[in-house]
Formats: structure tokens, sequence, C-alpha cells
């Protein structure tokens, strides 16, 4: 199977989510985090894998 932007998978609910997606767990704080969360959103990422605990966006 090829993974694309546009690969989904199917949930048992029948919602759909992209197969493919951007983490940012190890990203630090700040600019750098902001630019590539931006930079895949306008390659057409829709997934980014984000948490409060990972501690690099603002409170």
């Amino acid at each position: 199977m090829l993974l694309t932007l546009k690969s989904r998978a199917r949930l048992n609910n029948g919602v759909e989510i992209p197969r493919l997606g951007l983490g940012v767990y190890q990203s630090p704080p700040g600019r750098i985090t902001q630019d590539a969360v931006k930079y895949a959103l306008n390659l057409g990422y829709r997934h980014i894998d984000t948490a409060s605990l990972y501690g690099n966006e603002p409170m």
C-alpha cells in the first residue's frame, strides 16, 4: 500500500482520519515548531499530533 497525504483510515464509528501526520512530541517550544506545523499544513497535512503534556505550546 502506498502511503500519501490523502491516505485515510476508517475508525469503528465510520469516521475517516489521515494515516499520515506530523508529530511534535520532541519538537522544541517556539518558532521552530510553529514553522514546522505551518509548513506541514501548507504541504497538505491534516493530522497534527499535539498534546499539552509535550510542553511545546504556550499556556
